[in-house]
């Protein structure tokens, strides 16, 4: 079954028939209907309709009752039916689906093919809407290469329900208006690349806070105007909203390597900051801005404004409300794009008086830290104050969720926000606040947009379970392992799915050897060599060898890996096994008494039959292999 599913009734099976006929509507959407598995019998005609919320009303009623409306609104008729709902009919010989947009067709075909179990189908119906509007993924752009990934991860998303992606933009666009933008960029992400971690080693080699650096946005280079357009179409060709983020006041350092004339500190040799009362900055951000607005013609723009360190420093600013100048460059941009009709969003932490269990202070709080011996490291203001004077209309990617749930309830009173790198299993109390007045959630990858890397950053993960949240008439946060059994499954067989193979050789398998989880974003990624754990040779009954290669959080995982949740020592959040997720998408779980072995499947052709298998280590590992068999 879907973990996607809300109502489902069940009246029999039915399989879908080879070559069967796509009716009705046409469009991009017809390409996923395709994917669903086939074979000599079965379903012969999907019929697809857009239809109206009064259709798609008097479709549930007819199937489910009046009471599953009930049920869903609770008595409000203003959000009895979602705009993104569908409606799915299936009869032995014929499948209709209802929807009253195009891109909900995509999310009824990626259903229909989670809810098959060898290559069979329940007869009978389904009702699926999401809670939540707003359903995104943040993401570099990605290097040129790597278009075609970028194009898998959008169907990803599309298959667990999402909407919306946010792509930085940066230094990693094509700048007609001032190419100086992007040779800076190059020779800024060049100091970088090579060595993993340089860049955070950097960042901290300074007496006062810097920005991380992004330098894996596009890979470490630019994409010309007429790619990332290829991009974006490609995005909204199948329904998903792309917001371009464009990190403007903070993370200004590929704005600034090449115009350090602006920055409001002066003694940085890589500036991060710009001073926002020099008209010159204001008018090189405009006219980035515009640049953005002709490749993507979007209906928001995130412009950023996060963990701003370096503010009323300069000649110019010195003096002056670190809160008012954060505020008034907020304002700038909303009544720019407003009068170009697109919306603002930024991050709102530095709208929040933030502290931490410790008392540590965050945010919008004012910070200051000290030498060993005592004296003044560095000092930044307050700008919290600033909740109050920017915009009500600016929206706000709210991700000090996981610092106080009290900030949750204070947004709401005045701003529209979504959650923003957001992790629903660490959300405590998260079935009462995602009932709050958020329009949805945003996850977040801050490493390149790359699988190896979403995977062990576990983000595939987060998109699945998020979208339950949001998707699932039952889901109920305190089922906690069991939510996180289900996710395995589900991404576990969309991974798999994704293959035209009838046959795998499927291994079952951990390593005792510990390795401690690490996070590869600003600047982190894996090496290879060192997550080599060994090769499985395998010989076939035709004398043909195949062999495949095993990554640590990869392909494998700690034997000790558990489902642990518990709270965070500093922060109002649960902690959980980052290591465990690693290995999601392409392996599943499988717990054994106090051992986590890990099943993972490659797909070999239909005439080979094993006869034998032998691992080689890499020396590193210790390997614990429960079984090595075909299927």
């Amino acid at each position: 079954m879907s973990i996607l599913n809300r109502f489902v009734k069940k009246n029999g099976s039915t399989k879908f028939k080879y070559g069967f006929e796509v009716t009705g509507e046409k469009g991009i959407f017809t390409e996923y209907l395709k994917r669903i598995p086939q074979c000599d019998c079965g379903v012969e005609e999907i019929y697809l309709e857009l239809v109206s919320k009064d259709e798609i009303r008097s479709l549930v009623c007819e199937e489910f009752g009046e009471c599953a409306l009930q049920k869903i609104n609770k008595g409000s008729p203003e959000t009895e039916i979602k705009d993104e709902a569908y409606f799915i009919k299936i009869e032995s010989a014929r499948a209709c689906i209802f929807a009253m947009r195009p891109i909900s067709f995509i999310y009824a075909a990626e259903n229909i093919i989670s809810n098959m179990v060898d290559g069979e189908i329940f007869c009978g119906a389904v009702y699926n809407y999401p809670d939540k509007e707003f359903r995104g993924l943040k993401a570099f752009l990605p290097r040129r290469e790597n278009f075609d990934y970028f194009y898998k991860l959008i169907d990803f998303c599309l298959a667990y329900g999402l909407n919306t992606i946010v792509l930085e933009v940066g230094g990693a666009m094509e700048y007609k208006s001032h190419p100086e933008i992007n040779d800076g960029w190059i020779e800024y992400c060049n100091m970088f690349k090579e060595t993993p971690g340089k860049s955070v080693e950097y960042q901290n080699s300074f007496d006062f806070l810097k920005n991380s650096i992004h330098w894996e946005n596009g890979g470490g280079s630019f994409l010309k105007q007429e790619e990332v357009k290829e991009l974006v179409k490609y995005c909204k060709d199948r329904g998903i909203n792309v917001i371009p983020e464009q990190p403007m006041m903070s993370h200004s350092d590929y704005l600034l390597f090449k115009h350090k004339e602006f920055a409001e500190r002066e003694e940085d040799p890589t500036p991060d900051a710009y001073c926002p009362k020099n008209e010159g900055v204001l008018k090189l951000c405009t006219d980035l801005l515009d640049e953005i607005i002709e490749v993507f013609e979007p209906q928001i723009i995130h412009i950023g404004h996060d963990e701003l360190y370096s503010v009323g420093l300069c000649e110019k600013c010195k003096g002056e409300d670190p809160a008012r100048l954060y505020a008034d460059d907020i304002n700038f941009y909303n009544r720019y794009l407003k009068r170009k009709n697109i919306k603002t969003m930024i991050w709102c932490d530095k709208l929040l008086d933030a502290h931490d269990k410790t008392g540590q202070n965050w945010g919008g709080a004012e910070r200051k830290g000290y030498f060993e011996d005592g004296s003044l490291k560095y000092f930044v203001p307050a700008t919290y104050r600033s909740y109050e004077l920017i915009d009500k209309d600016v929206l706000l990617m709210h991700w000090y969720w996981s610092v106080d749930s009290q900030f949750d309830y204070k947004l709401t009173e005045k701003y529209d926000f979504c959650y923003g790198n957001f992790t629903g299993i660490s959300m405590i109390d998260a079935d009462k606040r995602m009932k709050l007045k958020s329009f949805g959630f945003c996850v977040s990858n801050w490493a390149e947009c790359e699988e190896v890397l979403l995977q062990r950053n576990g983000i595939f993960f987060h998109i699945a379970y998020n979208s339950m949240m949001v998707w699932s008439d039952s889901f109920c946060s305190l089922d906690y392992i069991e939510n996180i059994k289900k996710v395995s499954e589900d991404i576990y067989k969309y991974f798999n799915s994704r293959t035209s193979a009838q046959k795998f050789i499927t291994f079952i398998h951990n390593t005792s050897t510990f390795k401690p989880h690490m996070a590869f974003v600003d600047g982190a990624f894996p090496v290879k060599e060192e997550d080599y754990v060994g090769k499985y040779e395998l010989l076939f009954n035709n004398g043909e060898t195949k062999s495949f290669d095993i990554y640590y959080g990869l392909n494998i995982g700690y034997s000790k890996n558990t489902f642990v949740q518990r709270e965070d020592s500093v922060f109002d959040c649960y902690e959980y096994d980052k290591q465990l997720f690693e290995t999601t998408y392409r392996c599943r779980y499988i717990p054994d008494q106090n051992e986590m072995f890990y099943e993972y499947k490659v797909p070999i052709e239909n005439h080979l039959n094993l006869t034998s298998w032998q691992f080689i280590p890499s020396g590193k590992y210790d390997v614990k292999i429960k079984s090595v068999k075909g299927s």
